[in-house]
């Protein structure tokens, strides 16, 4: 079975390929925006987001591969539901 760092791996150099390929099709580069959920957010993430506006070839392009994780109630101090 898969870990999931060889997934996020894979994703991560899957993008890449898109956005090179596109690029190299347009002639115009994405913008890349790396972001992540503060640590004290109930839904953790991560990821790489990366647009193209307005290019020769494509009016839009984007990719937004992403990891996440629900922190559970108990782990950030919450009380259980009733």
């Amino acid at each position: 079975m898969f870990g999931v760092n060889p997934v996020r791996l894979y994703l991560a150099d899957l993008q890449q390929r898109i956005t090179s390929s596109i690029e190299s099709i347009d002639g115009t580069p994405f913008l890349v925006d790396a972001w992540s959920k503060a640590p004290d957010e109930p839904l953790q993430g991560q990821g790489v987001t990366c647009i193209l506006e307005n290019g020769s070839v494509f009016e839009r392009a984007g990719l937004r591969p992403f990891a996440c994780a629900r922190v559970s109630p108990a782990a950030i101090g919450d009380p259980a539901p009733t």
